[in-house]
């Protein structure tokens, strides 16, 4: 069994044609309060998505957040196949994990099975079919997320462009920022996000989540490419 499952991770190593890695510092109202990481790698007609979030020590002193979420997403549409979410508020830890099966029109967790009807998407699977959209100002794009079991429709537009500074180098960017189709939604912002996109490195350069108790901002530290 363990032969099988070296020989099935190699595997796995071997078909990864190339690897993004971009890291970010982590702002909530303007003090320093952790990073984030989205590692993208192609793996044939799939990529797989990576993302941490974890808050630093001055912040975990109040409120420890840390967030891990592993997808597998269709390399065409970004939509969701697999996911497996943790989640730390506190000392509130949630765990999912789901199965996406687009033939039948299923999502298979554990011990739940649940019917849907739309391709569905994470915030950060959101993210990258966004930035390798071809952007242009009032663009509109509807989603249907998907959260621990529950689903939700969102939409995005673009609705400016800004030039972003950023560690001295000036991004010129869409900003693509949420709308929503009713009033429950829109009261309702958690785990939204406003994206700054560079225009010409198809970078999302900013990102902005709504949480609980505020806005936390992501700013881009780094890209990294493997290949």
């Amino acid at each position: 069994m363990k032969f099988f499952l070296f020989i099935t991770y190699f595997c796995f190593l071997l078909s990864i044609e190339n690897k993004e890695i971009l890291t970010y510092d982590a702002e909530f109202k303007n003090i320093g309060a952790g990073s984030a990481t989205i590692q993208t790698s192609t793996v044939g007609d799939r990529q797989e998505i990576f993302f941490t979030f974890k808050t630093n020590k001055i912040i975990d002193f109040f409120y420890k957040l840390k967030e891990s979420i592993i997808m597998t997403v269709d390399s065409n549409n970004y939509s969701l196949e697999y996911i497996n979410k943790r989640s730390q508020q506190g000392k509130r830890i949630k765990n999912h994990e789901a199965y996406f099966d687009y033939r039948n029109n299923q999502i298979y967790s554990k011990n739940d099975t649940t019917t849907f009807k739309n391709k569905l998407y994470n915030p950060i699977s959101i993210i990258s079919f966004l930035k390798n959209q071809k952007l242009k100002m009032n663009n509109q794009y509807t989603f249907y997320t998907y959260n621990f079991g529950k689903i939700k429709k969102i939409g995005m537009k673009v609705v400016s462009e800004e030039k972003v500074l950023i560690k001295n180098k000036q991004y010129s960017c869409f900003v693509l920022a949420p709308f929503y189709f009713n009033e429950i939604d829109e009261k309702n912002k958690k785990g939204n996000i406003k994206l700054w996109i560079s225009k010409k490195e198809k970078l999302p350069i900013i990102i902005e989540q709504t949480a609980n108790f505020g806005e936390i901002i992501l700013t881009l530290n780094n890209v990294q490419y493997v290949k």
